[in-house]
């Protein structure tokens, strides 16, 4: 990342810093275990319909990137994650009375089921009028109280944050913006997720994500290198062993 994309980064850092009032920035680091009982998604059903999408796809729709781009991340994470471990934090959101991976979603079937890890660390933005007592503050957990100790949490040199005022009335449609940084569309996710959690919302909300890694995926992973299928009730993922049993691709 140049340095103007750096500065970029901690001028949406500090803004949020200076607006997010009674928000506080949690920084977690909880066992896998208890936060898979708070996700609101089964992580074994997700991977599950990750391969078995692209197992009924056509020899054409195979050569289509969209169609396949989860699986192949899937798949490069988990080499990724076996080199390299989890680089960048978890951004945990809430989602109705449960909680979801804002940024991560994929990486988090790694982390807690493929490749389980002891512990999932990550930021969680605290609402106390949303959430009075959010589930990470009962374990290992301290408050970021900078924006320069936010910013330095993100490893990765291409990392982009995004700062916006998330409400009810956020157009967060394609057309709201094509600019990489400052694009409305990416917050469409957590808007669904804020709904699903309280009537009315206007709150600073904040987030990095990098989006590089889906330029060495999409030029140098192929599909047939990443999983391959013995027969109907088995398969290969990244060197790891899948059975169906029961109409769910298991790791075995």
């Amino acid at each position: 990342m140049d340095l103007l994309a750096q500065v970029g980064n901690y001028v949406r850092a500090i803004r949020f810093f200076l607006m997010k009032k009674s928000c506080k920035v949690i920084y977690f680091k909880v066992p896998t275990a208890v936060m898979v009982s708070y996700l609101d998604y089964d992580v074994v059903s997700r991977t599950s319909d990750l391969i078995e999408k692209v197992r009924t796809l056509t020899t054409e729709e195979k050569q289509d990137f969209e169609k396949t781009r989860l699986l192949l991340k899937l798949g490069w994470l988990i080499e990724d994650i076996k080199e390299r471990g989890v680089i960048t934090p978890f951004h945990l959101i809430n989602s109705g009375k449960k909680y979801h991976c804002f940024q991560g979603t994929i990486r988090l079937l790694v982390t807690t089921y493929i490749k389980p890890s002891e512990f999932i660390e990550g930021y969680f933005l605290w609402y106390p009028d949303i959430d009075s007592n959010p589930f990470i503050l009962d374990y290992d957990h301290r408050e970021i109280t900078s924006p320069i100790a936010f910013v330095k949490m993100f490893k990765f040199k291409s990392t982009v944050l995004s700062y916006t005022r998330l409400s009810n009335n956020l157009d967060v449609s394609d057309t709201a913006s094509k600019n990489r940084t400052t694009s409305l569309a990416r917050f469409r996710h957590a808007k669904v997720c804020f709904e699903k959690t309280i009537g009315t919302y206007d709150v600073p909300f904040i987030t990095g994500a990098d989006s590089e890694h889906w330029e060495v995926i999409r030029g140098h992973i192929d599909l047939d290198d990443i999983i391959k299928f013995k027969g109907e009730d088995e398969c290969i993922l990244s060197n790891v062993r899948f059975k169906k049993i029961n109409e769910r691709w298991i790791a075995v």
